[in-house]
């Protein structure tokens, strides 16, 4: 799937994938549409995952379709209101048999203007290639990321801490406040890449062969850096590899 996002004197050129990986089903989901680029990864028994990881990113398909915000902080705005109603959206499913604690990350980014606006819940990240450096645009909502800023782990031990999958903040927890998202926004350059994907590509693909991949990133090859990416994760996961998601943006 791949879309030419024009908001700028710069264009965003993106596209996306996802594979089941080792999964018996899929529980991402990701949208590339003018001005917005989103990965979602639900989570829940059964098919519940996938039904609040599609929720949210239909939610912020509509949103794609609305009128251009006036300036920056309507963007900010519409990021948050929109993840507000697929949260909302995703609770009022909860009382579906099946569907019983669903949930999702999300990782959002719009383009406006002369800004790249980015909202995340969760694990999914985003990340920003410029000038062949890899630097990541989110911080994980996670038990043992907390547990590592408070200096109670390493970043090593994280790595294999029990409770690593422990998500703290996502859309669709009963605590609201916990399903509001971090935000940042960043000024692209041209040649700069973005990534945004789900645990199942980060957690199984060190940054400097993330770094690596991007690195080849062209005008003209967005999908296949996705699908370079997915291989990666694929061969690094192994027989237990998690559902992967990548959507990959070029400025130029």
């Amino acid at each position: 799937m791949k879309n030419a996002l024009t908001f700028s004197a710069l264009a965003l050129l993106a596209a996306g994938a996802t594979n089941i990986g080792c999964r018996p089903h899929n529980d991402d989901s990701f949208l590339v549409r003018e001005g917005l680029v989103v990965v979602a990864d639900g989570m829940g028994g059964h098919q519940a995952g996938a039904i609040a990881a599609t929720t949210t990113t239909d939610v912020f398909a509509d949103m794609a379709g609305a009128e251009r915000c006036s300036d920056e902080n309507a963007v900010k705005m519409m990021l948050y209101d929109t993840a507000r109603r697929a949260h909302t959206r995703i609770v009022s499913g909860q009382g579906t048999p099946g569907c019983e604690g669903m949930g999702t990350t999300v990782v959002a980014a719009a383009y406006f203007r002369t800004r790249l606006h980015i909202a995340h819940c969760g694990d999914s990240r985003a990340y920003l290639l410029r000038h062949g450096q890899l630097c990541g645009l989110t911080e994980d909502h996670t038990l043992v990321k907390e547990l590592v800023n408070a200096k109670l782990i390493t970043p090593e031990a994280a790595e294999t801490h029990r409770q690593r999958n422990v998500i703290t903040r996502y859309l669709g927890d009963e605590n609201a406040e916990r399903a509001t998202p971090e935000y940042r926004a960043i000024s692209p350059q041209r040649g700069d890449v973005i990534l945004l994907c789900s645990d199942g590509l980060h957690g199984a693909v060190s940054d400097d062969e993330i770094a690596a991949v991007l690195k080849k990133a062209t005008r003209n090859n967005q999908k296949e850096i996705c699908d370079l990416l997915i291989a990666h994760a694929l061969s690094g996961g192994g027989p237990e590899a998690d559902n992967i998601t990548a959507v990959v943006g070029y400025f130029g």
